[in-house]
């Protein structure tokens, strides 16, 4: 019970506060009309403001780390290890890059002529304070992709200690996946600006036939070769991915691979927080391509790898039936996805 409600709390911390600030960014959005353009903007000043300090922080924290790595590191001496201090000195120019640059970008997104210039290849409202918000904070997957890399996946899975408690790691998935359902729906006007059938309707929630669902699970069934190629390449000319992206991926998810409410988990959480996160909310205003290079940057455990490839063209899919029926579709795809390849896991280990 400690260990689930710490899970909890912790994705409390982390995704509150976001999903408090789009519920703000909502309210600045709605009182902006066609005939009154600029109402609300003022409230918008200041949450572009606080996002905007943010990057700057950053940005300048970035900076220190890319042009000054080995003095920064000395401030850190006696708080990590010698090994992580001197991979530190090492790769200092590519971590202080990873937090500056992603940064710089989050900050100029904040222009409006910059953002109608975006307005050309993205299908978003260059003008709309939450799309703002979206496209800004979008930068800290970059972020996070990119220092992953830069401390590299070996460091990570070296640091990383297995999770060995399942109660942790259920209540960790599910209200992480939760959380995100919940800023999928506020960050679409939910309990603001949309009533719940307009949000359901705005997010692709939709009825399926049972054509359509037997649809989705051949599918997402089908799916699962893009991994079973992947094994048969590395039978025949050795290992082409990563092995710290297995090693790590089962020091987080380690024990949901050992039972069937485990890897129901692993499907059922997903494609409830991630389809109505990606395919649902950001799908319609960011496109098909720049919105599966999220959904692929996001798991970040992946780093840089065929891995990340894979999950790139598995969110393509998932985008073509969002776009052709709808994001109910893609949680089925999603879902049936992630168990087929949990049931292989656990039948083969």
């Amino acid at each position: 019970m400690i260990e689930a409600t710490t899970a909890i709390l912790e994705n409390l911390v982390m995704f509150g506060p976001i999903i408090a600030l789009f519920y703000l960014a909502n309210l600045a959005e709605r009182p902006r009309c066609a005939t009154n353009p600029g109402r609300g903007k003022e409230f918008a000043f200041i949450l572009y403001m606080l996002l905007g300090l943010g990057f700057v922080i950053t940005f300048l924290f970035g900076l220190i780390a890319h042009f000054q790595g080995e003095q920064f590191a000395r401030s850190l001496e006696g708080i990590y290890s010698e090994r992580v201090l001197a991979h530190f000195v090492k790769q200092h120019d590519f971590i202080g890059l990873g937090l500056w640059l992603p940064s710089l970008l989050g900050i100029l997104f904040l222009i409006p002529a910059i953002r109608r210039y975006l307005a050309r290849w993205l299908p978003l409202d260059p003008a709309h304070r939450v799309q703002t918000m979206a496209l800004s904070f979008s930068m800290v997957i970059w972020m996070q992709i990119l220092i992953t890399v830069a401390i590299g996946l070996s460091l990570i899975n070296e640091a990383t200690a297995p999770t060995v408690e399942a109660a942790y790691t259920f209540a960790s998935i599910w209200s992480q996946n939760v959380l995100f359902a919940m800023l999928g729906f506020i960050g679409i006007g939910w309990l603001s600006r949309r009533s719940w059938r307009e949000a359901l309707d705005r997010l692709g929630l939709r009825p399926l036939s049972s054509k359509q669902v037997l649809a989705g699970v051949g599918i997402g069934v089908a799916l699962t070769l893009l991994p079973a190629i992947i094994t048969l390449v590395e039978t025949h000319f050795g290992p082409v991915v990563d092995q710290n992206v297995d090693e790590l991926t089962n020091k987080m998810l380690g024990p949901l691979f050992g039972s069937i409410p485990g890897v129901l988990t692993l499907g059922l959480a997903a494609a409830l927080g991630e389809e109505i996160i990606f395919r649902g909310a950001l799908l319609p205003r960011f496109g098909v391509i720049y919105t599966s290079i999220l959904f692929a940057l996001v798991h970040a455990n992946y780093g840089l790898s065929l891995s990340t490839l894979m999950i790139f063209f598995v969110a393509l899919a998932l985008a073509f039936a969002r776009n052709r029926v709808n994001t109910t579709l893609s949680m089925v795809i999603h879902a049936t996805y992630n168990i087929t390849l949990g049931l292989v896991l656990m039948l083969v280990a």
